[in-house]
């Protein structure tokens, strides 16, 4: 049997129900007895209750998933980083090789990087970087230390024949 509910006001975590308390743990039976008397009105739509539920999973899966993001993000901007490294090493090699004799310097090789997070999050692409520096007219300098603001610079020495790729 259904009662008619008439809430006055909230008490100390109780609700008043035609002068009886609802506690909390009671909460669902009286959520229930609400909306069948909403029903029976011809109101239509959720309760401020459901609402809330809601809005506290929604927020939960936010939490959830900004860090995945944000990590997701910072590889993507490393995969950039590397390629673009990579990039610049090859445009190095073909003026080594249009003229051998002619040094590399200053700021004609320079790469901008886009990572905000210090050290390499993304070991496939350190790895891939240090697979230039297996060969023997490579040398890397200060590999690790990439960051917000650093860059990648490549010169070329041609007494030595050696390429050198630092991050400063």
């Amino acid at each position: 049997m259904l009662v008619s509910l008439q809430v006055s006001c909230v008490e100390d975590t109780a609700w008043r129900r035609e002068g009886a308390r609802i506690e909390v743990g009671d909460m669902k039976n009286y959520l229930m007895l609400r909306k069948e008397e909403l029903k029976k009105r011809g109101v239509k739509g959720f309760t401020l209750m459901e609402m809330l539920i809601v809005v506290a999973i929604i927020a939960v899966l936010i939490a959830i998933a900004i860090p995945v993001f944000t990590s997701q993000l910072e590889k993507s901007r490393e995969a950039t980083d590397g390629a673009n490294i990579r990039s610049k090493y090859g445009e190095a090699m073909v003026a080594i090789l249009e003229n051998p004799k002619t040094d590399i310097t200053g700021n004609a090789y320079v790469v901008e990087l886009q990572q905000t997070v210090a050290d390499w999050q993304n070991e496939q692409v350190e790895a891939g970087l240090q697979s230039l520096d297996n060969t023997d007219d490579v040398t890397f300098t200060d590999l690790d230390k990439v960051g917000q603001g650093k860059k990648a610079k490549i010169t070329y020495v041609a007494s030595t024949g050696k390429i050198e790729i630092a991050i400063v």
